[in-house]
């Protein structure tokens, strides 16, 4: 008979490798001349979109935060709020 121990461990273990799986695949290999070196310590304040998204619930900050940065760089975000059910699923159709 299998032990209740044996099933939280073997489980445990499953779910440590799906977490971990994810983060190899993000994992590149080093390149001399990458584009990481063209980039300036400071970043990169080019004119570039971002878009930031929010749950609904955080709307009235988010919205203060988008204005002050935009106001003091070149770089602009575009806000979305996204309902606050509907945040789980944006996320994980966006990693697909």
């Amino acid at each position: 008979m299998i032990s209740m121990k044996s099933i939280v461990r073997t489980t445990t273990a499953i779910a440590a490798a799906a977490m971990l799986l994810p983060l190899a695949a993000c994992g590149g290999g080093s390149q001399s001349g990458a584009v990481s070196d063209k980039i300036p310590a400071k970043g990169t304040d080019d004119g570039a979109q971002i878009t930031l998204w929010t749950r609904s619930p955080l709307e009235r900050q988010a919205k203060n935060v988008v204005g002050v940065y935009n106001k003091s760089h070149k770089n602009k975000v575009k806000l979305e709020i996204i309902p606050k059910d509907d945040m789980e699923g944006k996320v994980g159709g966006a990693s697909q």
